[in-house]
């Protein structure tokens, strides 16, 4: 079984109580002052809410980062991460089923970006990857477009003889959408566990 952990520190913990009290050995009782400790929270921790898996086109560069630009693209996989202070974008090879640990560690934290509860993607702004909403789009009954909306003006279509030719190129043997199926995720308070197959991926 493949398996891929990621643990982050992710806040302080919180300043245990702490007490001073006086024992009555011999002294007089105003001769010490009892002094005690509140706890304390620091910080609140960031907590993974939710994670999501689709198909997204890039191309990886010469020092291994996944950009979409102008020109062919290939298939490649997204994994999207929200935080409860923000989101994390993890664009990898399409031929492979999770992202490195290395690839999800060094994944910015976007902590900009206003949340929507329909994010399950993400589309390259021409510096980095932001969350954006994917979805299948079909005309007169036929299927017409892959399109990603975010924050840019105008959204990314990916038409359907671009998956044609990542078919024929043997790039693309999913189904028509955005959407990658097979993944398995569980979210418990924080700590995400992801399978898909023989697979498994743990983030805290």
């Amino acid at each position: 079984m493949k398996q891929v952990k990621f643990f982050a520190t992710l806040a302080l913990a919180i300043v245990a109580l702490a007490s001073c009290q006086k024992e009555s050995i011999g002294y007089a009782s105003d001769e010490f002052e009892t002094t005690s400790v509140k706890a304390v929270k620091l910080a609140a921790a960031p907590r993974i809410l939710n994670v999501s898996f689709s198909c997204v086109p890039a191309h990886e560069e010469d020092d291994g980062i996944f950009v979409d630009s102008k020109g062919p693209q290939n298939a490649c996989n997204c994994f999207l991460v929200e935080y409860s202070n923000g989101y994390k974008v993890v664009v990898f090879d399409g031929k492979e089923i999770f992202p490195s640990a290395e690839q999800i560690e060094k994944a910015p934290l976007l902590e900009s970006i206003k949340k929507m509860p329909e994010y399950n993607s993400a589309s390259y702004d021409g510096n980095q990857w932001i969350p954006a909403v994917a979805e299948d789009i079909f005309e007169d009954g036929e299927f017409s477009c892959l399109r990603y909306y975010s924050s840019a003006p105008i959204p990314r279509d990916i038409r359907k003889d671009t998956l044609d030719e990542w078919k024929e190129k043997g790039t693309w043997q999913k189904p028509f959408t955005t959407r990658l199926d097979g993944y398995h995720v569980t979210v418990n308070d924080g700590y995400v566990e992801v399978s898909c197959g023989e697979s498994t991926l743990t983030l805290s």
